[in-house]
């Protein structure tokens, strides 16, 4: 059921992105295009304030309130652990207005993926607006870039060692990954050649050795660019049909993994050889969908399940699969989106249906929730910087949320 309904929305997207996609192009291309115009805007002025604590409204897990749905077997099997909300004096968390865009404006939904670049600025994808934008923390100002497709829909962002920002178009027959270097402020364009009009250049990572590595949603496929190798582009279909490849990252040992949304597997991709080998999850019948992916120090591979409220884990060595359930906020824990793991190997999530950012410790199989000011927000990525403050923008409403934990 779930598939179809994907189906028709991707339709719905077709359509009202133009209608019937053209053909890709067959060879990248690494011309400059001319800079768009830039805009800069100061933040709105939002003091910085802790959260007002929610400890009621989270329960810890096995409590009556917390037991699973009798509609929703797959959670069985899936470990309930303690979670609480987090006490207001441990953290403080800013909401950060973003300003609308004056060439594309949209009274929502203005920030999509983010990603901290190694000068500690905050850059993100403006995927309704068709910009990209960066906030400094130092002079709490916004710049914002159009992209020169119009429109563009940029989804996934990452900034590689060099300061340059990649971003993937998701416009209908676009397909394009894109570099943009903001000491120049000139955009690369560099067109895919997967053979389908909609393969949707989703999330992207930047390798150890620079390349940029990305999946295509709806093209069943994953690709690498070779910045230094004249932009080279080398694709690979995925077996499992409309899968929906989604998060993605390299491993420690050059592998590359991949999360499928639909197909519910992860995916192994060794991009010396070629060879991808795809791990069906346990309860893949049940449908927990596989949204994004993290690595730990270890090489564990974590990544959320969305469709039941829950984390899990694989462990490559073993292929022994783990799940944890998400706290329930308000009510509900389902829609867990995005996930980072940070320098202690703590697992932050993003919870859609809760309204909140978890961290989940794996030593001691704990939750601690950090509910949002503002509802609903929906962070569908977030980044962690060098201080360890944790990075999202919203979907659901025009802020920027700043998360820092006390040490």
């Amino acid at each position: 059921m779930r598939k179809l309904i994907a189906l028709l929305g991707s339709l719905v997207l077709l359509a009202a992105c133009g209608g019937t996609a053209p053909a890709a192009s067959p060879s990248p291309s690494s011309a400059p295009a001319k800079p768009a115009a830039s805009s800069a805007a100061p933040a709105a002025s939002a003091s910085a304030k802790p959260a007002t604590s929610a400890s009621a409204a989270v329960k810890p897990a096995g409590s009556a309130a917390a037991k699973p749905a009798p509609s929703q077997p797959a959670i069985v099997g899936a470990k309930e652990v303690p979670g609480a909300v987090a006490d207001a004096s441990t953290y403080t968390m800013r909401e950060i207005p973003i300003p609308e865009s004056k060439t594309h404006p949209s009274p929502d939904s203005r920030a999509h993926s983010i990603w901290v670049a190694p000068d500690g600025k905050v850059w993100f994808s403006g995927l309704v607006q068709s910009n990209i934008v960066m906030y400094d923390p130092v002079t709490d100002q916004f710049k914002s870039w159009d992209t020169p497709t119009q429109p563009s829909r940029p989804h996934g962002i990452k900034v590689d060692a060099n300061g340059i920002v990649w971003t993937g178009y998701t416009v209908p027959g676009s397909n394009k990954l894109v570099s943009f270097d903001p000491k120049t402020e000139k955009f690369t364009e560099i067109p895919t050649n997967f053979g389908r009009g909609f393969a949707y250049p989703n999330t992207l990572w930047v390798a150890k050795d620079g390349n940029i590595f990305f999946s295509y949603e709806w093209g069943d496929g994953v690709a690498r660019v070779e910045p230094k190798n004249g932009n080279k582009l080398t694709e690979w279909p995925v077996a499992t049909k409309v899968a929906r490849p989604y998060g993605i990252q390299e491993a420690q040992d050059g592998m590359v993994w991949v999360s499928e949304f639909l197909g519910n597997k992860l995916l192994r991709l060794n991009p010396q050889t070629g060879e991808i080998k795809e791990f069906v999850h346990p309860a893949a019948a049940n449908d927990p969908g596989l949204r994004r992916l993290g690595i730990d120090s270890k090489g564990m591979i974590w990544f959320a399940e969305h469709e039941w409220g829950g984390l899990g884990r694989f462990d490559p060595k073993t292929e022994q699969w783990t799940s944890w359930l998400a706290p329930r906020q308000d009510g509900r824990r389902d829609q867990v989106y995005a996930i980072n793991i940070d320098a202690k190997d703590n697992v932050w999530v993003s919870d859609f249906g809760g309204n909140y950012v978890g961290r989940f410790d794996p030593q001691a199989e704990k939750w601690t929730v950090y509910p949002h000011i503002s509802k609903p927000v929906n962070c569908r990525y977030m980044a962690l910087d060098q201080k360890g403050v944790l990075w999202c923008g919203g979907s659901a409403r025009p802020v920027l949320v700043r998360l820092e934990v006390k040490a």
